[in-house]
C-alpha cells in the first residue's frame, strides 16, 4: 500500500479555500498550491478516517522559501486547540539545503511534541513519498518508506494517543516566526507546492468512535503494522542519530511519560 496511487483529486479532496491558487496537471492527478503576499491555499479529503496509511506525493517550492511553509496532515474536527487531535507534517522553507521537517503528534489539544528532522535530500527538486501509519498499536511517520517517527499506543502512558476521526488536510501557508520575524521575500514568489497521490487507503469513520476502525480486515492494522520490522529499526536508528535536531523529550524536564517508550 502507497497510499498514493494515480487517481483524480476530486475523487477524495477538494479544495478549503482560494482556489484561484490552485492549479490542476496530469488529468488532474497533480495539483500546485501556490502562495502569494495576498493568500495562499488548501485542501481536505472528504471524509475523515480512523485507521490507515496515508500517503502523499510532494515536491517543495524551490527558491529563498524562508516563511514559506507546506503540509500534509490529519486533525480532528472541530480545529481547536483544546480538544483537537492531529498528526502534521510542516516542511520550513529555507534558502538551500538541508531543509528541515517538522512533526507533531498532538491529542486533546496537547500541542507540545514537536520534533524535526533535517532532511538528506532537496525536497525541491523530485517528488518524495511521505506517510503516516495510524493504527490502535502505533502512529508511525515515513520518508520516502524510511520511519522518522515512532509514537506508540501504550496504556501505561494515558489517554494521549490520537484517537478521534481526522481529515486529510495540505495547505502552503506563511509565518513569520519561521523567518526569524521576517516576512517572505514576495518578490521571489508566487511558491509552489506540487502534490500528488490522491488514492487513500483509510478506514471511513461513520462515528466519533474509531474502534470500528480496529478492525483486522484493514491490512494496516494486521501483525506487520503493530511494530517496526528489524530492517525499518535499523533506518530509524540512523535517522534519529544523525537527522533529528529537535526533540521535545530531550527538551522538556521532566521528560513526558510517553517519551521513555518511543524513544
Amino acid at each position: 500500500m502507497s497510499g498514493a496511487e494515480h487517481v483524480p483529486f476530486e475523487l477524495n479532496y477538494n479544495i478549503t479555500y482560494s482556489s484561484h491558487h490552485t492549479q490542476f496537471l496530469n488529468q488532474h492527478e497533480e495539483i500546485v498550491l501556490s502562495i502569494d503576499k495576498h493568500s495562499g491555499t488548501g485542501f481536505r479529503s472528504l471524509r475523515r478516517y480512523g485507521s490507515g496509511l496515508f500517503g502523499i506525493r510532494l515536491k517543495l517550492p524551490s527558491n529563498d522559501t524562508g516563511g514559506i511553509i507546506t503540509t500534509f496532515y490529519l486533525i480532528s474536527l472541530p480545529n481547536n486547540d483544546t480538544h483537537r487531535d492531529e498528526v502534521d507534517f510542516e516542511f520550513l522553507g529555507n534558502k538551500q539545503p538541508p531543509y528541515t521537517l517538522s512533526t507533531n503528534v498532538i491529542s486533546n489539544g496537547n500541542l507540545h511534541r514537536e520534533q524535526q528532522i533535517s532532511l538528506w535530500f532537496d525536497p525541491t527538486t523530485y517528488f518524495h513519498l511521505y506517510q503516516i501509519l495510524w493504527n490502535q498499536h502505533q502512529l508511525v511517520l515515513f520518508v520516502d518508506e524510511i520511519p522518522i517517527r515512532v509514537f506508540k499506543n501504550d496504556p501505561s502512558i494515558g489517554p494521549i494517543f490520537p484517537t478521534k476521526p481526522m481529515e486529510i488536510q495540505g495547505t502552503i501557508w506563511n509565518a513569520t516566526w519561521a523567518k526569524h520575524g521576517s516576512l517572505p521575500d514576495w518578490s521571489l514568489g508566487p511558491f509552489k507546492a506540487y502534490y500528488q497521490g490522491f488514492d487513500i487507503d483509510g478506514c471511513p469513520a461513520t462515528n466519533l468512535n474509531t474502534t470500528e476502525c480496529h478492525d483486522y480486515k484493514y491490512a494496516w492494522n494486521g501483525e506487520y503494522y503493530k511494530s517496526l520490522n528489524q530492517v525499518q529499526e535499523h533506518a530509524y536508528e540512523i535517522v534519529k542519530r544523525y537527522y533529528l535536531k529537535y526533540n521535545y523529550c530531550t527538551a522538556t524536564h521532566p521528560s513526558p511519560p510517553e517519551c521513555k517508550i518511543n524513544n
